[in-house]
């Protein structure tokens, strides 16, 4: 009976063994893969607000000189919030400007971006300037560039997530802002 055990625990030894060596030349075979582009990494920006969405699962922070407002769906976009400029004194005479905008609408990336040009451009002097495809987080996007006006989309399906920033003066803030989008779940 001894044998018997000393045998089977041999046997699961090299079994096990062999596994151990299967999974470390495995997980060393995946760390020499590339890894998958994702040009924007979550930020923390120490002072900056967090506004989270649990029915469309993500979060976003914001500078704590705007503040968000949540607008009701409607029959073109499921979510929409817009964060605006605080206004610098109590009586409020200086108009909140908006900073950016966040919609969801329940689309294909490319049937997004086909919506966005032509509502942008079909209501306004701006001039296209392009688009460029990128990866955040695993989901592809498209950023549509109008100069002073830049629109980022990123397909989440079934939905598509698009930030807009209406009067971009410092390209490096549509960065800022998309270094911390997070996909919760």
């Amino acid at each position: 009976m001894f044998v018997i055990l000393a045998g089977m625990g041999l046997l699961t030894h090299l079994v096990l063994s062999s596994y151990h060596n299967e999974v470390l030349s495995a997980s060393s075979t995946i760390h020499v893969a590339a890894p998958t582009p994702t040009p924007t990494p979550v930020i923390v920006r120490p002072g900056w607000n967090i506004f989270s969405n649990p029915q469309f699962a993500y979060s976003i922070e914001y500078p704590p000189t705007v503040k968000p407002t949540v607008n009701l769906p409607s029959d073109v976009y499921l979510h929409f919030v817009t964060f605006t400029t605080i206004p610098k004194n109590e009586e409020g005479s200086t108009p909140p400007v908006e900073v950016f905008a966040i919609s969801i609408r329940k689309d294909s990336l490319e049937n997004e971006v086909a919506f966005q040009r032509s509502r942008i451009e079909g209501h306004g002097p701006v001039t296209y300037q392009g688009q460029r495809p990128f990866t955040h987080l695993g989901h592809t996007g498209i950023q549509l560039d109008y100069g002073s006006l830049s629109l980022i989309s990123i397909s989440r399906p079934p939905v598509v997530f698009t930030i807009y920033f209406p009067n971009l003066t410092d390209a490096s803030f549509v960065n800022q802002i998309l270094e911390t989008l997070l996909f919760l779940q």
